[in-house]
C-alpha cells in the first residue's frame, strides 16, 4: 500500500470514528429534531459554540448545494424535453467513486452527523445566549398581544394543571441527617406520570409534617404566583435564562402598581418563595419498552426555577440578592413544542387565594382551543380550586357567593368573558386570546 492509499484509508477510518461518536451521543437524546439556518450556524461559530472548521465545512457544502440547485433549475428550463435519466446524468456520475471522492463522501457524512451533534448539545443557546438570542429570539413567543398576555411552555403549564392532585398525594420521608424529601405524583391522560419533589430541612418528623403542610398551602397560592412572575420576566426579556434585579420580577406579582420600592418584608418573602421553587423539581416520566423487550422508565426533570447566581450588596446584612440569575426551562423539558399556554398578565394581580382557579381556567381554555369553547366546573371542584372547601362544609351558600365574587374579578381582569350558574356547577366562557397587531 503506497503512502497516498494509506493516507486515504486513514482519513476514512477517522471519519467513521467521528460518525460513531456523534451517533452515540444522538442516540441518548430524547429530542433529535431540529431546524436551523445558515444564520444560526454563523452566530454559533462566531460566538465560539461551534468549531470553526465545522462551520467552514457547512458553508462550503451550502454553497455547493446552492450552486447545484441553481444549475439544475437552469438546465431544466433550457432543456424542457430532457429525460430524467439525461438530467440526472449531468449531476451524478455512474460507476464507482474515485479515491478522492470516497474520502470526501466519508468526510461529508461524518461532518454532517457531527454538526448535528453540536447543534443538539447547544440547542438551548438559541434561546439563552445573549449573542444569539438578541438576533434570533427578540421575544420568547410570537403571535399574541404581549401587552396583555404572557406565555408558559405547554409541557410545563399542562404539568402544573394537576398541581392540586399532586399536592394531595404528596408525602415526605427522612433522607439523611436533617433533610427530608416530599414527593407527590399524578398520571395524566397521556400516561405520563407528573411528579413534584421538594427537598427541605426539619429537626424532627413532626416538624417535617408541619413544613410539608405549609409548602402545600404556599404552592397553590403565593408559590404559583411567584413562579408565574418569573415566566412574566422571561416573556418580557425574551429569554428562558436571564439575569435581572429581584424587584423587576417582584413587580409582576405586586398587589398594586409599583415603581421600584418594596419593603424589606416583601423582599424576604419573595426570596423565600423563590428558593422554595428552586428546591422543587418537576418531572415527567413514562414507561417504555426497550429494544430487548424490557420495561424502562424514561424521565426528564427540572427545578421550577433554577437559581444559578446573582449579586448581593456587601453593605447589607440581610443576605438578600439585589439581582438574580435564573433559568425557568431546561433544554429537554419543552422541546417537543415550544408553543405557549397563554395567561392574562392581570392574573398575577389577583389575591393568592384566587390565583389557582384563574390558572386552571386559562390552562384548560388553552387545551380547548384558546377560549373558543365554554368550560364547565361542578361546585365541589370550584370550591377546591378556590380554597373554599372548609367554607362550603359550614355554609355552601356563602361559598357559592365567594365563587361569584372571584368570577367578577376574572371578568374585570379580562380572564373570562362570562359565567353562568347551573344547578350542579358553573359554565365559564374564557376570554379569547388576541393576536399580536402587525403593521
Amino acid at each position: 500500500m503506497n503512502e497516498q492509499q494509506f493516507t486515504a484509508a486513514d482519513s476514512i477510518k477517522e471519519s467513521i470514528e467521528r460518525s460513531k461518536k456523534a451517533h452515540e451521543y444522538i442516540s441518548t437524546q430524547s429530542v433529535t429534531q431540529l431546524s436551523y439556518t445558515p444564520e444560526h450556524i454563523k452566530m454559533l461559530v462566531d460566538s465560539g459554540h461551534l468549531p470553526r472548521e465545522l462551520g467552514d465545512w457547512f458553508f462550503q457544502r451550502y454553497e455547493e448545494e446552492r450552486k447545484r440547485h441553481a444549475d439544475m433549475i437552469k438546465l431544466k428550463n433550457d432543456n424542457p424535453n430532457m429525460t430524467p435519466e439525461e438530467f440526472l446524468g449531468h449531476f451524478f456520475k455512474p460507476g464507482e467513486l474515485s479515491q478522492e471522492e470516497t474520502v470526501k463522501h466519508y468526510n461529508d457524512m461524518s461532518s454532517n452527523i457531527e454538526l448535528y451533534m453540536y447543534l443538539l448539545q447547544n440547542r438551548e443557546l438559541l434561546e439563552t445566549d445573549p449573542v444569539i438570542s438578541e438576533k434570533i429570539n427578540k421575544t420568547l413567543f410570537k403571535n399574541f398581544d404581549s401587552s396583555e398576555d404572557m406565555g408558559i411552555v405547554h409541557a410545563v403549564a399542562d404539568s402544573l394543571y394537576h398541581l392540586s392532585k399532586i399536592l394531595k398525594e404528596m408525602t415526605c420521608k427522612h433522607s439523611y441527617e436533617n433533610m427530608y424529601v416530599a414527593t407527590g405524583s399524578h398520571t395524566n391522560t397521556k400516561g405520563e406520570k407528573i411528579t413534584l419533589e421538594y427537598s427541605f430541612r426539619a429537626v424532627s418528623e413532626d416538624d417535617a409534617l408541619i413544613a410539608l403542610q405549609e409548602y402545600k398551602n404556599l404552592m397553590l397560592k403565593k408559590g404559583l404566583k411567584t413562579w408565574m412572575a418569573y415566566w412574566c420576566s422571561a416573556n418580557e426579556l425574551g429569554r428562558i435564562e436571564y439575569k435581572c434585579p429581584l424587584t423587576e420580577v417582584m413587580k409582576w406579582s405586586a398587589d398594586e402598581e409599583r415603581e421600584s420600592y418594596f419593603s424589606q418584608k416583601e423582599k424576604e418573602e419573595f426570596w423565600y418563595l423563590t428558593k422554595m421553587l428552586g428546591l422543587t423539581k418537576l418531572s415527567r416520566s413514562k414507561i417504555k419498552r426497550t429494544s430487548k423487550g424490557k420495561q424502562a422508565e424514561e424521565w426528564i426533570e427540572q427545578p421550577l426555577v433554577q437559581i444559578f447566581g446573582g449579586e448581593r450588596l456587601l453593605e447589607n446584612d440581610d443576605n438578600l440578592p439585589s439581582s438574580i440569575a435564573v433559568r425557568i426551562l431546561m433544554p429537554n423539558m419543552g422541546k417537543k413544542s415550544f408553543a405557549p399556554t397563554l395567561y392574562k398578565i392581570s392574573t398575577l394581580k389577583l389575591h393568592p387565594n384566587d390565583i389557582y382557579l384563574a390558572f386552571i381556567i386559562q390552562t384548560r381554555a388553552a387545551q380547548m382551543k384558546r377560549g373558543e369553547l365554554a368550560l364547565f366546573f361542578d361546585w365541589d371542584y370550584l370550591f377546591e380550586l378556590g380554597n373554599l372547601q372548609q367554607t362550603a362544609i359550614s355554609n355552601s351558600r356563602m361559598a357559592r357567593a365567594k365563587i361569584r365574587q372571584k368570577m367578577d374579578k376574572f371578568k374585570t381582569g379580562q380572564i373570562i368573558e362570562t359565567c353562568e350558574e347551573q344547578l350542579i356547577g358553573m359554565s365559564v366562557q374564557p376570554k379569547k386570546t388576541k393576536k399580536e397587531k402587525t403593521c
